[in-house]
């Protein structure tokens, strides 16, 4: 299991980062889990749009460029729902809603 780490400033984010890299990790997702522990996300890359089908938790998604920075944010995404990402996305972080706050701009990194 990784970090979350801010990459400017070396502060973890999030304890524990689920990196969902392979076809079948980005497929499931957070579908069908009861709950996600506070501290805890998951980074799904390469990745352009989410949706919550099968979701059974409400979600922040934080919408990376090709720099791991933060170019959009939707909060609190109920399941059953589909998010559109802005147009240079290339990776998502999902985590528990209204938990955590990661500003625009902020550059991240797994440890």
């Amino acid at each position: 299991m990784a970090k979350l780490i801010n990459a400017e400033t070396g502060e973890t984010i999030l304890a524990e980062l689920e990196l969902a890299r392979s076809f079948w990790s980005r497929f499931a997702g957070l579908m069908f889990r009861k709950s996600l522990p506070l501290g805890c996300g998951i980074w799904i890359e390469p990745c352009k749009s989410i949706h919550t089908m099968w979701m059974r938790i409400s979600i922040d998604v934080h919408f990376l460029d090709g720099n791991n920075s933060v170019i959009g944010v939707s909060k609190n995404v109920r399941p059953w729902r589909v998010v559109l990402a802005p147009a240079d996305t290339m990776s998502v972080l999902e985590i528990q809603s209204r938990t955590i706050e990661i500003p625009l701009n902020t550059r991240v990194e797994a440890s």
